[in-house]
C-alpha cells in the first residue's frame, strides 16, 4: 500500500466541546437570534403546503412550479443555497418556487450543523417546513418508475440534473445553475448560469441579492447564507478556501444578518458602504469566530451517530462507485477518518476535472503513525488490468526489490506461447523474474511492499504541487501515464 495522504483528526464529544469553549474566551459571542422575523419560515411552510396540494389534486399543476435543488450530499452549503435561491426567484420573478432537499426526511438528523443553522434562521421545525424526497408521491431517486411531478428545475451546488428527474419527463429543463464545482458542460441555456470557483456556493447565491430591495431580504436569510460561507471557508480564514467572491458576499450579508448587533459598528458601517472593503476584518471578529467554532464543533461531533448513519451521512456516490478497505468501518472513528480522506479525493478530482474508469476501484487503508492518521491508496482498473494514482509516481524502485513466491506454471505458460522459439535458461529466468514482480505488484499487501512504501512515499494529498504532478493529466484522463501492468489473473483489488 502506498501512503500518499495524511491528515490529523481531532476527536470531539460534548464534554470536550464545552471545555474548548471555556478555554477560548475570544470566541465567546452572543448567539444570533431570529427575533420576530418569521417571513422565511412562513414562506417555506406555505410553499410546501401549496406545492403538495397542487401535485396531489391536479398533477399537471406541478409544472407551474420551479423546483430548486442542491446536491445529493445535502450539506449546509446546498441546503442554504436552495432555500435562498427559491426565495429569490419568488421575489425577483414572482414565480412559484420551492426548495427540494435531495434527502429523505430522516436524513436531516445526520447533519446536526444543518439543523442548528436552520434554527438560527427561524426554521425551527425543518422536517415539517422543508420539502424532502419522501414527500413526493411514488418518486424514487435511485430507481425511478414514475416521472417527477415538475419539469422546471434550478440547480445550486451542482450543475447536472440527475437522470431520475428526466425519467419519463420529456419537458424537463434547467432554467438556472449556480455552482462552484467543475463545469460539466450541461444546461448551457440556463440563465443565470454561474459556475466558477469560490469557497461556498452560498456566495454565488448571495451575490444575486445585491440588487434585491432591502425590505425583501430577511435578516434570517442573510444569517443562513452566512453560515454556509463560514462552515465552508473556516470562518473566512485568510489564506484558506475563501476567495474574493466569498469575502464580498460575507461582507454584504453580515451587516444585514441577525449577527449584526454583535459586530463592531464601525465595521458594519464600512461593509454597508463597500462589502469588499475589508476582506479579512470579519474573520477577526469574536462573533464570526464564535459562530464558526460552534458550527464546526457541531459538525465534527458524531458521537450520536451509528456506523450506518455515518455511511448515510457521507456517501459519495457520484465520484466513487466502489471503495475497498480493510479498515473496520463499524468503528465510528475509523469510518469518520475514511470519510474525511474520501472527501479529499473528491475535492482533488473535482478541482482538476479528472475522471476515473467506470470499473475503477479505489483501495484505501488508514493507519495511525506518530499520533496522526495516514491514508494509503491506489486505484485498480479491471478493464486495463492496471493500478494507478492521481499524481505522477515512479514505482520502479519498489518493483526492483519486490519479492513473491515463484509459480513454475507461469514460466511454462510463457514458453508454451511461442513453441517455435528456443529460449535459453537465462531467458527463462529473466521472464520468471518479470512474472514474479508482476505477481508481487498484484499481491500488494505483502509486508515488504507496505513497509517500503511507508518509508518512501509520504506526501500530503492536498499539498501536491500541481505544476509538476499533473503535467501528464488531461480532463477526462484515467490517472497516471505510468501504471503497473497486472500480468496474472488475480483480482486487482485483492
Amino acid at each position: 500500500m502506498f501512503f500518499l495522504a495524511r491528515k490529523a483528526y481531532k476527536k470531539y464529544n460534548a464534554s470536550s466541546a464545552a471545555k474548548a469553549k471555556l478555554a477560548d474566551p475570544e470566541t465567546e459571542a452572543a448567539e444570533p437570534s431570529s427575533g420576530n422575523d418569521s417571513r422565511l419560515a412562513e414562506f417555506l411552510t406555505t410553499s410546501k403546503e401549496k406545492y403538495l396540494n397542487d401535485i396531489r389534486a391536479t398533477p399537471s399543476k406541478g409544472n407551474e412550479w420551479v423546483v430548486v435543488m442542491g446536491n445529493e450530499a445535502g450539506d449546509l452549503d446546498s441546503v442554504a443555497s436552495s432555500i435562498a435561491y427559491a426565495w429569490f426567484r419568488s421575489k425577483e420573478y414572482n414565480e412559484k418556487a420551492i426548495p427540494l432537499l435531495q434527502l429523505n426526511r430522516s436524513d436531516l438528523d445526520l447533519r446536526a450543523e444543518n439543523t442548528y443553522a436552520l434554527s438560527l434562521a427561524g426554521i425551527t421545525q425543518p422536517k415539517e417546513q422543508l420539502l424532502f424526497l419522501d414527500d413526493i408521491p411514488s418518486f424514487s431517486l435511485t430507481n425511478p418508475t414514475t416521472p417527477f411531478p415538475s419539469c422546471t428545475f434550478s440547480l445550486v451546488d451542482h450543475n447536472t440534473l440527475g437522470s431520475a428527474y428526466t425519467f419519463n419527463n420529456p419537458a424537463a429543463n434547467v432554467n438556472a445553475v449556480l455552482d462552484h464545482h467543475a463545469d460539466e458542460g450541461h444546461h448551457l441555456n440556463a440563465s443565470p448560469r454561474i459556475i466558477s470557483s469560490c469557497g461556498s456556493c452560498t456566495s454565488h447565491v448571495a451575490s444575486l441579492f445585491f440588487s434585491l430591495p432591502e425590505a425583501e431580504f430577511p435578516a434570517t436569510l442573510a444569517t443562513l447564507l452566512l453560515t454556509g460561507i463560514l462552515i465552508d471557508t473556516n470562518g473566512l480564514k485568510p489564506g484558506g478556501k475563501a476567495e474574493n467572491t466569498d469575502h464580498t458576499a460575507a461582507g454584504f450579508l453580515a451587516p444585514r444578518s441577525t449577527l449584526a448587533p454583535s459586530l463592531p459598528q464601525n465595521l458594519i458601517a464600512s461593509l454597508t458602504t463597500d462589502p469588499s472593503a475589508q476582506p479579512d476584518a470579519l474573520h477577526d471578529t469574536s462573533a464570526i469566530k464564535g459562530l464558526t467554532k460552534k458550527l464546526r464543533e457541531i459538525k465534527e461531533d458524531v458521537s450520536h451517530l451509528s456506523a450506518r448513519d455515518l455511511l448515510r451521512r457521507d456517501r459519495r456516490t457520484q465520484i466513487f462507485a466502489r471503495i475497498i478497505t480493510e479498515n473496520w468501518i463499524w468503528d465510528p472513528q475509523e469510518l469518520l477518518a475514511l470519510n474525511g480522506f474520501i472527501k479529499q479525493f473528491e475535492e482533488f478530482t473535482e478541482t482538476r476535472d479528472l475522471t476515473q474508469p467506470d470499473d475503477a476501484h479505489l483501495v484505501l487503508e488508514c493507519s495511525r503513525e506518530d499520533q496522526k492518521l495516514w491514508c494509503g491508496y491506489y486505484y485498480a482498473s479491471a478493464s486495463t488490468r492496471s493500478v494507478f494514482w492521481l499524481e505522477t509516481f515512479d514505482i520502479s524502485n519498489f518493483l526492483d526489490g519486490a519479492k513473491a513466491e515463484p509459480y513454475p506454471i507461469h514460466v511454462d505458460a510463457i514458453s508454451s506461447t511461442e513453441t517455435t522459439v528456443n529460449y535459453t535458461t537465462k531467458d527463462l529466468k529473466e521472464m520468471a523474474g518479470i512474472v514474479k514482480n508482476a505477481s508481487s505488484g498484484c499481491k500488494i499487501k505483502t509486508t515488504f511492499y507496505v513497509d517500503r512504501a511507508k518509508v518512501n512515499c509520504k506526501f500530503q494529498l492536498l499539498e501536491i504541487d500541481t505544476t509538476t504532478s499533473t503535467d501528464n493529466m488531461v480532463p477526462g484522463s484515467t490517472g497516471l501515464n505510468q501504471s503497473l501492468e497486472l500480468s496474472n489473473g488475480n483480482d486487482p483489488g485483492s
